[in-house]
């Protein structure tokens, strides 16, 4: 029997693990969830964007002469339906599968940064682009970006890398 081996056979606690950013990277990734999902409860319930600079930039108009029935705010009432759905997945992955370190998780999660880097590319295409929107996508890609590298090497160490409490079976 190894030295080490005997230092846990008998009742003694093991010692409190150690929180790493690996561990805790699920947090940034339930984090984006939930600013998406702010963004898009907004555009559901007011079923209009919440920079008002983008309808002069996309239409040549103001919020204010776009009637409610319109279809713009149909289809962005839409977007927001759409953007609540992926967040309420990205979150109840990030509770689940990203925590737990299934890979498919980890390669999941790079729907974020190019959801982002996708809108922000449209916009800049039909010269939309405006302050308001690149800080928020922005903000969302440099979360999601971040919950990447530091969920990397939770992901993809050999078993024998990670803590003792993090390996799935039992201890060894």
């Amino acid at each position: 029997m190894s030295p080490q081996a005997a230092l846990y056979d008998d009742d003694t606690p093991l010692p409190p693990p150690r929180r790493t950013a690996a561990s805790t990277a699920w947090v940034l990734v339930f984090l984006d969830g939930v600013l998406l999902g702010c963004g898009s409860l907004y555009w559901l319930l007011r079923g209009r964007f919440f920079d008002e600079n983008l309808y002069s930039a996309l239409a040549a108009t103001t919020p204010n002469e776009v009637p409610e029935e319109n279809v713009t705010a149909v289809a962005i009432r839409l977007a927001g339906v759409l953007g609540l759905s992926a967040s309420l997945v990205f979150m109840a992955m990030a509770l689940g599968s990203y925590r737990r370190g299934d890979r498919w998780a980890w390669y999941a999660t790079w729907a974020l940064p190019l959801y982002c880097s996708l809108e922000m590319a449209t916009l800049a295409s039909y010269q939309a682009l405006t302050p308001t929107v690149m800080l928020w996508d922005v903000g969302l890609f440099l979360v999601a970006l971040a919950a990447l590298v530091a969920g990397y090497r939770h992901f993809f160490s050999l078993p024998e890398e990670r803590p003792r409490e993090e390996r799935h079976g039992a201890p060894a």
